[in-house]
């Protein structure tokens, strides 16, 4: 007697572990350890990936690790989830490996600009200015800066210029300092600061004379701010 039984195929393991090796602004680099097959030979996997928040999924394929998820928003969590296909006729699926990540701060979007601040009386050598609200939206804002034009004697100047290139400082056109120790404003109240303290980064104006106070955000220490917010105001 003869008896031929057909056992069931066996499902290969989930791609487990897998982590985020890298990332940046828009991109999560994502790995994960090859499974047991099973049955049959694992022909490629796919990676789901959507904002935490969201609900709409996209995907992926890739036949090895690792793989690059791109075209991400800045300083957003992620949510993926890795499964492997075999390349038998009913392409088994593994149980996925899921994991969660957050792309790094970006380039903040560029502010509004600075006011005068209009219940503080303007002396001869400071300015009062109400800073723009604050726009976390590409990650925190970690620091702010003001750039300090002075602008010569006939010197045009308007908002389309732009820092650096714009100035020419070997023929005296103007003058620039700049204000690093600006408090990053916490509330409606503390988006006021004064430029021309007298402080040893944030030294007296000069009477009589026009600047360009320039705003720039930055969201690390890093080489990542916001174009220039600029108001021409005389002292």
């Amino acid at each position: 007697t003869k008896l031929n039984i057909l056992t069931k195929d066996e499902k290969p393991t989930a791609p487990s572990p897998c982590s985020v090796i890298s990332s940046s602004e828009s991109t999560l680099q994502v790995q994960w350890k090859v499974p047991s097959p099973g049955d049959y030979k694992i022909v490629s996997y796919k990676v789901d990936h959507k904002p935490t928040a969201e609900t709409q999924n996209q995907f992926k394929f890739a036949n090895s690790s690792p793989i690059y998820i791109e075209r991400l928003a800045p300083y957003t969590s992620y949510t993926m989830k890795v499964t492997a296909f075999t390349n038998n006729t009913m392409m088994m699926e593994s149980p996925p490996c899921q994991l969660r990540a957050t792309t790094s701060a970006g380039v903040p979007p560029p502010p509004n600009k600075p006011a005068i601040h209009p219940n503080v009386t303007k002396s001869a050598t400071s300015v009062s200015l109400i800073l723009p609200a604050l726009n976390a939206i590409n990650g925190p804002i970690m620091h702010i800066e003001i750039v300090v034009v002075e602008l010569k004697a006939g010197v045009h100047w308007s908002e389309n210029n732009s820092l650096p290139n714009d100035v020419d400082t070997d023929n005296r056109v103007v003058d620039i300092y700049k204000v690093t120790d600006v408090p990053v404003p916490v509330d409606e109240e503390s988006r006021e600061f004064t430029i021309g303290q007298g402080e040893a980064r944030n030294s007296q104006l000069k009477p009589n004379t026009t600047y360009a106070f320039y705003v720039r955000w930055m969201t690390s220490e890093k080489v990542c701010m916001s174009t220039l917010a600029i108001l021409n105001k005389p002292t």
